[in-house]
């Protein structure tokens, strides 16, 4: 139940951008139920990503994940012992490239329908922003690929972070440095 009551207080102190509000209002009402954290819960439950930037903040980390074929964020499905949404997502960076984040912040929801198991879900991904300290992602057996992507293509995705989360990922960039 520590997950409810950390998911619930991360989005209810996170101010969204307006056309992330209703996103959030509906994370909120799935929260209600414990189910909504567990791959096999409820038929719509939240999920723990992260944008992964390499110290410079000019690249972003993907992974080309093995069951879907597609490009990433690193990211996937709470598990039991994971003390916070926050926590999920630590651990899904860290299992799909072998690299630990620092300071992570809330950046954004996203949700939409997706294959989990055998049949189509929703998933709302709760999405955070962070800074890797080394910049040599491996693959898993999760992953067919891990890469960086620069700066030119990802510049709209970087454009949302918020100022302040600039302030404390430089910050933390700095004494990494």
């Amino acid at each position: 139940m520590a997950v409810n009551g950390d998911a619930r207080q991360l989005l209810q102190r996170w101010s969204p951008p307006f056309d992330q509000r209703e996103l959030r209002e509906e994370a909120l009402a799935l929260i209600s139920s414990e189910a909504a954290l567990w791959r096999e819960g409820a038929p719509a439950h939240l999920t723990a990503s992260a944008v992964v930037l390499d110290r410079s903040g000019r690249q972003v980390l993907l992974v080309h994940h093995a069951k879907s074929g597609k490009w990433q964020f690193p990211g996937g499905h709470c598990e039991r012992n994971d003390a916070s949404l926050e926590a999920a997502a630590r651990r899904e960076v860290r299992e799909a490239t072998g690299l630990a984040v620092g300071l992570m912040t809330l950046l954004a929801l996203d949700g939409g329908p997706t294959m989990c198991g055998p049949s189509a879900r929703r998933h709302i991904d709760v999405r955070f922003v962070a800074i890797v300290s080394q910049d040599a992602p491996r693959v898993s057996s999760e992953s067919l690929d891990v890469g960086w992507l620069g700066s030119r293509i990802c510049q709209p995705l970087i454009d949302q972070i918020s100022e302040s989360t600039w302030i404390s990922l430089f910050g933390e960039a700095m004494a990494l440095a």
